[in-house]
């Protein structure tokens, strides 16, 4: 009984090798002894994932490349976009306050108790209003500046102040008192 296990062993190694020979390419390594080669499919499947990402970046570097580049153009672009919004409504803001604290300047200089003067030094007011940060922007307050020049409810003339030249605005429009 041992005989038969031996040889139906035997059998079966043999056969084992066979069709394992069929499935696998045979090469002579450098001892010149014939070994199984191991088949690509089986090969990738037993890749790491990071050298796996890693060739499917090389290949697809044109791709990759190109998306990267347009998605950083279209995030500065939103950016550049949301600064001139926020510019701009920031600049329409400081106008309103404009408007807001010169018609109430107006609204005070005319009342019988009061000895303010209806006319407002405007670099006062621009400092007044503008937070620190913005005060180096000057861009700002010019635009600020051109929104008040095509005001007609506003008037803007020099006026000396202690011995100095200012630029004054004063309101003309009709006060809401």
């Amino acid at each position: 009984m041992d005989n038969f296990d031996e040889s139906a062993f035997d059998f079966v190694k043999a056969k084992a090798v066979e069709a394992v020979a069929e499935l696998l390419e045979m090469r002579t390594n450098a001892n010149g002894i014939n070994e199984l080669k191991c088949p690509e499919q089986l090969m990738e499947s037993y890749k790491p994932l990071t050298c796996r990402v890693q060739q499917w970046l090389l290949q697809h570097i044109v791709i990759v490349s190109s998306s990267c580049a347009m998605l950083v153009t279209c995030a500065m672009l939103l950016r550049i976009i949301q600064r001139k919004r926020h510019f701009s409504s920031r600049v329409e803001e400081l106008y309103d306050q404009v408007c807001d604290f010169l018609e109430e300047n107006a609204v005070t200089s005319n009342s019988a108790d009061s000895n303010c003067e209806p006319w407002v030094i405007a670099s006062r007011l621009r400092d007044h209003l503008l937070l620190p940060r913005e005060r180096r922007d000057p861009l700002l307050w010019t635009k600020v500046e051109e929104l008040i020049q095509e005001d007609s409810r506003i008037d803007r003339y020099p006026k000396i102040i202690k011995g100095e030249q200012k630029v004054v605005w004063e309101w003309q429009g009709m006060a809401s008192a």
